[in-house]
This record gives structure tokens, sequence and C-alpha cells, in this order.
């Protein structure tokens, strides 16, 4: 363990606004590579987990000094019921799971059996297939979502043409203010930056959503703009971000040219500035909000940009390729980012601390 160690990422704009300083590193033995990760705070005291789906799994749970707390064995579950695309943790032993192409919520205990099921079917004749992020607070469930041509024999063509055709909402959050009761959920929030690409750009996988208590972000990597929703789903603000490293947008690839070359739209992402992820720290009042760049002798450099609770920002950091991944999430001692390492089984995390 680095005890208290004080170095400065260099800094390449606003010198004066601010440093990150490594002030800790922590590891966890998780026994398989992972960037599917969930931190949480129950009774006081600071969780992370992580999760494999496909080849190990399994969820694996940590206290956030890095001490193995359970390992959830998921092979039986995913055999009788599906493949998980997501998870959150309502507690330590009490773990939330989305299901892939199901619209189906499952809440399972630390022996990964089924205590509790939320059953959205009822949004599939509108071609609605709920998706990452999911989020949960008391009884409040919001969960991402997007509109599949191919998930309900009954949804047509001239749908999901007249949504591209920018006709309707193109909604992309489902909201449910009764998950542990049984009302329809709510759809909100028109994707704004839709708007700004051709009918027939293929944007879903550069789209996200920042989901917090009071409000809900969306971001792309087909903006250089954060979209700030109240918690009624009205857009409220729009805040351009700007980096030192480029503008954080480029033009999704088009349905044909996807179909042509599946290859085409990985080869953008390596190829661009874009913003890949945004945290907000409740302990500083603070976002990170991660630009990547283009990829560089097989690593992709990233930067740190620290904006206020206004989103007015305070500086930039340059995180380089070599030595992390834009990988990350935030606890009270700070933001943790994953360092590279040979390690299969140990995953290591710097933690950092914005100090103006």
């Amino acid at each position: 363990m680095i005890i208290f160690i004080i170095m400065i990422i260099s800094c390449s704009s606003n010198r004066d606004a601010g440093s990150l300083n490594i002030v800790d590193e922590v590891s966890y033995n998780v026994g398989f590579r992972s960037a599917n990760i969930c931190h949480s705070e129950y009774n006081g005291k600071e969780y992370v987990a992580f999760a494999d789906f496909i080849t190990y799994k399994t969820i694996a749970v940590f206290d956030i000094l890095g001490s193995h707390i359970n390992k959830i064995d998921m092979t039986d579950l995913i055999t009788k019921m599906g493949r998980p695309i997501t998870y959150t943790m309502i507690s330590n032993d009490t773990i939330i799971l989305l299901m892939d192409k199901t619209n189906i919520v499952y809440i399972i205990d630390k022996n990964g059996n089924i205590i509790g099921v939320k059953d959205y079917r009822v949004l599939e004749p509108y071609g609605v297939e709920l998706s990452p992020p999911i989020y949960i607070n008391n009884n409040n469930f919001r969960t991402s979502i997007f509109y599949d041509e191919d998930f309900h024999e009954g949804y047509t063509k001239d749908m999901i043409s007249s949504f591209r055709a920018k006709e309707h909402c193109f909604y992309r959050l489902m909201v449910d203010t009764t998950f542990y009761g049984k009302e329809s959920p709510l759809l909100q929030m028109d994707s704004t930056y839709n708007r700004f690409v051709a009918n027939d750009g293929c944007i879903q996988e550069g789209n996200h959503i920042l989901m917090m208590e009071n409000q809900n972000i969306l971001y792309s990597a087909y903006s250089d703009s954060l979209y700030i929703f109240s918690i009624n789903g009205y857009l409220v603000q729009i805040k351009k971000i700007k980096s030192d490293y480029g503008r954080p947008m480029f033009v999704p690839s088009t349905y044909n040219e996807l179909r042509k070359d599946p290859a085409v739209s990985t080869r953008q992402f390596k190829n661009n500035v874009s913003i890949c992820d945004l945290l907000w720290d409740k302990y500083r009042n603070i976002y990170y909000c991660f630009v990547r760049r283009k990829m560089e002798k097989n690593s992709m450099p990233f930067s740190i940009i620290v904006l206020d609770c206004h989103f007015n920002r305070l500086n930039e950091f340059d995180m380089g390729g070599e030595n992390y991944y834009a990988t990350s999430f935030v606890g009270e001692r700070g933001l943790y980012i994953m360092k590279k390492n040979q390690n299969l089984d140990r995953l290591y995390f710097t933690i950092f601390n914005y100090e103006k």
C-alpha cells in the first residue's frame, strides 16, 4: 500500500484551478478481469463488486479496503433464467439483476437465490428493451431503454422509422416509482442528441446516462455536450464540454455502413476523441468527465476533466494511456482508477483526490 504519497498528475491547463493527487492504492483479489464494477454504501460502510456474466458467471463482493466479503456463483441462475446484462447492489448481500432481452428484473441474495421478481414485459409491444445502467433508491427504480427493431414480432418498420424521423420522442429512460409494487412504469426523457444525427445513424453503442438522486445526465460519444434532465424528465440545461485534446465527438456510423463492415464502429471509437464516462463525486461535489483520445501504440490515452457542481470546468488532467484504464468508480477516499497490470486475478486501483 502507498501511504499518502503525493504525486501531481500533469495538468494541461488552468494550473491554478487544482491538482489531482495520488493518496493511496488498493487491490481486489477478484479472480478474473472485470470492468463491470458497482460501488455502494450500506449501514455506513462502502462495498465494491465485480461481475462477469459470460465466462466466470460470478459476482465478487469486497469491502472498500479490499477484504473479500462474498462470491456469488451465477451459473445455475444463468442456465435457468438467462444472462444478466447489468446489476446494482441494494446491500452487501442483496443484488438487483437486469436480464438480457427479457425486460425482467430479479432480486437475489448472497447465495444467488432469487428472492424477488419485477416483470416489465408490458413494454414489449412498444418495442422497448431495458438496458444498462440501472438505479435503485428506496422504491424508485430507473433504467435506460432503447428501441429494438427485432425485439418484438409486432414491432413494425413504420414505428422505428417514425422515431428516426424525429416525429416522436425517442425516450431514453424508464422510471418505476413503485418498484416493490405493481404500478406501470413511465417512459421519459427525449433523447436530445438524437436530433443531431441523420435518420440512419446508429447511435446506441455510444450513448450513456448518469443517474442521480435528483437528476439524470445524458452524454454521448456523438456529442460534445452534457444534457441535464430534471427528475421529471424535462431538459433543463445543456453544458458543452471543452477538452484540450480536441472536440469530444464524432459522427456515428450508419446502419448501411455497419451491415457492410461490422468493424467500422470500433474503428471510429479508436480514432476519435469522445466522452467515454461521467462520474459524480458526492463527497467533494464535483464531476469527473473522462475523455478518450485516438489510440496510440495499442493503448487508449485519456484525460479527466473536473467540473464543479454547476458543470463549470475546473481543470483537465492528462492520464496518458500507458498506466491506467479509463475504468473507475468514486468512493469516500477519492476517485479509484484501474491500473494496468499483468496479474489476471487481482485488480489494482490508484486512489486520486482532487484538491484546489
